[in-house]
This record gives structure tokens, C-alpha cells and sequence, in this order.
């Protein structure tokens, strides 16, 4: 079973995924947290321990850049995930706060 040191969030993002500074493939961003995230890829897979970028597309941040580097720590059918190396946490506070609303405002609408 796989131990968290950091809660992840259900989200659904557009995302890049660059390696050795190319993009590689668009991905969804499925879930995320201060520590790492776990990403819709399709049927591609990642060498364990290879460092990638993640390039959140739909994410509107104040910070200098949408780039979050990580390392991929595992592989199943259809998702990656991946342990953020220099984390933006103003950018992943940003995100977590924005889901958070966005599931309250989700859960308001179907209760009427």
C-alpha cells in the first residue's frame, strides 16, 4: 500500500508533461497535493525516478511560471504518479483552495 506524507485532492486539470525540456505528451491532472500528484497519461509510462516538468494549462497563477518538477515514483494501467522536487507551494495552495471551492459550490448546486 502506498504511504502519503501530504493528502492529495480529486482535480481535473490540463497538463504538460516536458522531459529533458521538450514536451512529451498533454495529460490530465487527476489528483495533487503540497507533496505530489497523480496524472491521467494514457497508455504511456515512465521510467521510475525519471525527472519531468508539469505545465499546468488551466491554471491561471500569479507565479512567474505554471512549471512544477517532479520525479515519477509510479506506473499503472492509464496514470503516473509523480513526487514534486522544488514544489510552488503558493501555486499548489492556489489549486487546492480553487478545488476545494469548486467541490463545495458543486455539492450546494445539487442539494437544490
Amino acid at each position: 500500500m502506498e504511504k502519503r506524507s501530504c493528502k492529495r485532492r480529486p482535480v481535473l486539470m490540463n497538463a504538460e508533461i516536458y522531459y529533458h525540456g521538450n514536451l512529451l505528451v498533454s495529460c490530465h491532472l487527476k489528483d495533487i497535493s503540497l507533496c505530489g500528484a497523480g496524472l491521467q497519461t494514457g497508455p504511456l509510462t515512465f521510467f521510475r525516478n525519471s525527472e519531468i516538468k508539469l505545465r499546468l494549462i488551466d491554471f491561471n497563477s500569479t507565479v512567474d511560471s505554471n512549471f512544477i518538477k517532479g520525479i515519477v515514483v509510479r506506473n499503472s494501467a492509464n496514470e503516473t504518479g509523480v513526487v514534486f522536487t522544488l514544489t510552488k507551494p503558493n501555486m499548489i495552495n492556489s489549486i487546492l483552495k480553487h478545488t476545494i471551492e469548486v467541490s463545495s459550490q458543486l455539492s450546494t448546486v445539487t442539494r437544490h
